[in-house]
């Protein structure tokens, strides 16, 4: 006998002493009532995923729930928006800064990571250290980069974006 069959014999014990266990468990704490057809959803459950090859939904993340599934919302936090660089701003860059934040909004998290429009990640030291002040100790934040040098740094909550602050340029480590 292979080791593979070996692993795959314990694995079906495994499996079937813990299906015992759940529906042992789950008819002692609803004593009093039908459980028949929640069981009958489990086993409909467990056969739609042995052969079908995929995750029933009766166990997963329902897309609507899943933050990892919505769109970008962005939330501009106090002062981000009071940099002296803003007054600033030029016609051409404050057009590639709202097509930014519409590009952002438009896409979920993961789909902005992986495609780079949320890029890097920027360190709490030298001329970023601004950019921590008044934030949790466990916030990362993130770097888009909008018309050449300017730059939107914020971090996610969830699907929010928080943006901590707007530059028209990059800021310059020397």
């Amino acid at each position: 006998m292979g080791e593979g069959s070996k692993k795959s014999k314990k694995d079906s014990k495994w499996f079937k002493a813990k299906a015992f266990e759940l529906i042992e468990r789950f008819g002692k704490e609803n004593k009093d009532k039908e459980i028949s057809p929640y069981l009958e959803h489990a086993v409909k459950a467990i056969e739609q995923t042995l052969f079908a090859g995929k995750i029933p939904d009766a166990i997963t993340i329902p897309t609507g729930d899943d933050p990892e599934g919505k769109n970008i919302s962005i939330h501009l936090k106090q002062k981000s928006l009071e940099h002296r660089q803003i007054d600033e701003i030029q016609k051409e860059a404050a057009k590639s800064l709202i097509r930014k934040f519409s590009e952002i909004n438009a896409t979920t998290k993961s789909d902005a990571q992986q495609s780079g429009l949320i890029r890097d990640k920027v360190g709490n030291s030298g001329k970023y250290e601004f950019l921590y002040r008044n934030l949790s100790p466990e916030v990362e934040i993130l770097e888009v980069q909008y018309s050449g040098g300017g730059r939107i740094f914020g971090f996610f909550t969830q699907e929010i974006f928080n943006v901590v602050c707007i530059r028209t340029d990059h800021v310059n480590i020397d």
